[in-house]
């Protein structure tokens, strides 16, 4: 039977079949947004979670950070690390391990391309920090790393159609949206979305990844850090880090790259680089390949 659009949305908004949100990245969001934060907090936070305080130290002891020193404790590696990488490192090993059953034939594909994508967020948010002031780093981390979760959705309720929609994509090199909407009538985004809503999500996050294809359909609150996922998302899966493991051709809104400083009339770069931008895409691809194969 056809996959239609009214069964997607009856099936996402139940949650049947699908794990919660990781309770622990929400209380350390809660904690890291406190101006009084400490270190002890934050590692009491990751401690409650036995299974995430031992993957935290085994990133925390890896090549990855340059360990001269074993540490032994959380509380430790949160003041080796400093508060910003703890986040990250901690967001990501509780997502990806909460989820790591309902990510499809090759869950390292979709992982490694949501965290190459997170870390580029940041890194071009980090540039951009002069002509996009309100674009927060720790946010365009998270929004980054979750701009793709209603792909996780589709894969867990949906894998046959999942398989069905990438053999299309691969056949007649359709853009992933276009093929969505014309099997389904509906796109992993606004799936994306409904599934964002349910977890009570920041409304950041859930115009991310509702919009992170189409970025000026996003609330003009929210447009620059669409804009900046909008940006990461098609240098990532230009340069092959795709959720497929393949190079896909993306197509890019012109008007998010004039928003960010770029010019491709006269490919003028106000604050960007783009071959730099091409080579750490490069880079932050295989830190995500080490970094997944740490937390396993």
């Amino acid at each position: 039977m056809k996959l239609t659009r009214a069964e997607i949305i009856r099936k996402v908004k139940s949650l049947e079949d699908l794990p919660p949100f990781p309770a622990v990245v929400g209380e350390l969001e809660r904690q890291l947004a406190d101006e009084n934060v400490t270190t002890v907090k934050v590692a009491r936070v990751v401690e409650q979670d036995s299974g995430l305080a031992m993957r935290f130290l085994k990133i925390a002891n890896s090549a990855l950070y340059h360990a001269v020193k074993e540490i032994i404790s959380v509380e430790q590696a949160v003041t080796r690390l400093g508060l910003e990488e703890v986040r990250r490192v901690a967001i990501a090993t509780a997502l990806v391990n909460q989820f790591k059953q309902h990510s499809g034939e090759h869950p390292e594909l979709y992982w490694q391309h949501g965290l190459t994508v997170a870390l580029m967020t940041r890194t071009i948010a980090g540039k951009l920090q002069t002509s996009l002031p309100d674009v927060e780093l720790a946010t365009a981390f998270t929004a980054g790393l979750l701009h793709d979760i209603g792909e996780l959705a589709l894969l867990s309720l949906f894998p046959d159609a999942c398989k069905e929609r990438n053999k299309v994509i691969e056949e007649q090199k359709i853009p992933l949206r276009q093929v969505e909407l014309n099997l389904w009538g509906i796109q992993h985004g606004e799936i994306g979305e409904l599934l964002a809503r349910n977890w009570d999500l920041p409304e950041g996050i859930c115009q991310v990844i509702r919009f992170h294809h189409h970025p000026w359909g996003a609330d003009p609150q929210w447009r620059p850090l669409v804009h900046v996922v909008h940006m990461a998302n098609f240098l990532c899966n230009n340069e092959g880090w795709s959720r497929l493991g393949t190079l896909q051709h993306e197509i890019h809104d012109e008007r998010a790259w004039q928003t960010v400083g770029m010019s491709t009339e006269d490919g003028a770069w106000k604050d960007l680089d783009l071959p730099a931008l091409v080579e750490e895409v490069r880079h932050q691809g295989e830190q995500s390949s080490t970094f997944l194969g740490l937390i396993r």
